[in-house]
């Protein structure tokens, strides 16, 4: 089995191939042998003639645009047109490729498309499956759910009815409990009662004495408070006789005493003017009077200017 396209780059000019009409002529050359090869894809022979026709189609592309790669490399100034035929060249043998290899591909693809199919009814058939374990779990879940459901009501009724039982025992033992300590209230508030009723009765008594005794205290204060009263009034009454006694006194031997002074000086008087006349009849006797008071002469008398 040949190669489809068998290339030898040694014998291609590269600026000749790529500026003259090489590619056109290597294309059509090219496209009249994949047009002309037509294999029998339903051997494995075929098959693989069919891929190494491809392949030797994608190394035939390989090879060109590498030598056009190079010569671009190398000639600068043709850049443009042999990048231009290069992509022509790539286009063209990739879809040459394409044309070449369609049968293989189409087998490939409806072999994907099968497995794929075939994949895609395994997984709705374990996506049954998984429903279906999960719909009897759901069941399952449901029927265990509805016992569980059950007993706890079942368990919340004898609870209730065990409360029940239990609030009612209660309830007829605090009725009784309530009955009993009725009662020792009753009899507390009444010896309570009696206690207070004795207790007032006997703080009554004492506040009756304290009255009394208040009573006769008070007659005795006042009567302590007239007795000291009419005391003080008595020694007042005495200091007063007392002092006026004293007073009078007093006033008695003042006058006794201006009297005895009033004798004297007379006496005095008369002794001194006495004197003083006789030695100077040309006084009167009132400038006798006069100078003997200014020399000291008179007892008790004096002038005073």
């Amino acid at each position: 089995m040949s190669d489809l396209v068998v290339i030898d780059v040694e014998q291609i000019v590269p600026l000749d191939f790529f500026t003259s009409n090489g590619v056109e002529t290597f294309l059509a050359d090219v496209k009249a042998k994949v047009e002309a090869f037509k294999p029998d894809v339903s051997t494995k022979k075929g098959i693989d003639e069919v891929k190494s026709n491809a392949a030797s189609i994608a190394r035939a592309k390989t090879a060109i645009d590498n030598l056009g790669k190079d010569e671009v490399a190398k000639l600068k100034a043709l850049p443009k047109k042999i990048d231009a035929k290069r992509k022509l060249f790539r286009d063209t043998m990739d879809e040459l490729k394409e044309q070449v290899r369609k049968p293989v591909t189409e087998i490939e693809e409806a072999e994907k498309a099968a497995a794929l199919a075939e994949e895609m009814e395994l997984q709705r058939i374990e996506q049954e499956r998984i429903a279906d374990l999960e719909r009897r779990e759901a069941e399952m879940k449901a029927k265990e759910e509805e016992i569980a459901r059950k007993e706890r009501e079942e368990q919340i009724r004898k609870e209730s009815a065990e409360l029940a039982k239990r609030e009612a025992a209660d309830a007829l033992k605090a009725a009784q409990d309530a009955k009993v300590a009725a009662e020792q209230k009753a009899k507390e508030d009444a010896r309570i009662a009696e206690l207070k009723a004795k207790a007032d009765a006997e703080q009554a008594l004492r506040d009756k004495e304290a009255a009394i005794q208040k009573v006769k205290d008070d007659a005795a204060k006042a009567e302590a408070e007239r007795v000291e009263n009419e005391r003080m009034d008595k020694a007042y009454a005495a200091q007063m006789a007392s002092e006026e006694a004293a007073r009078i006194l007093e006033l008695k031997s003042r006058k006794e005493h201006v009297a005895q002074i009033h004798e004297e000086a007379e006496k005095s008087l008369l002794v001194e003017i006495n004197k003083w006349h006789d030695l100077d009849n040309r006084l009167s006797v009132a400038e006798t009077i006069v100078k003997l008071i200014v020399n000291g002469r008179i007892k008790h008398v004096s002038i005073t200017y």
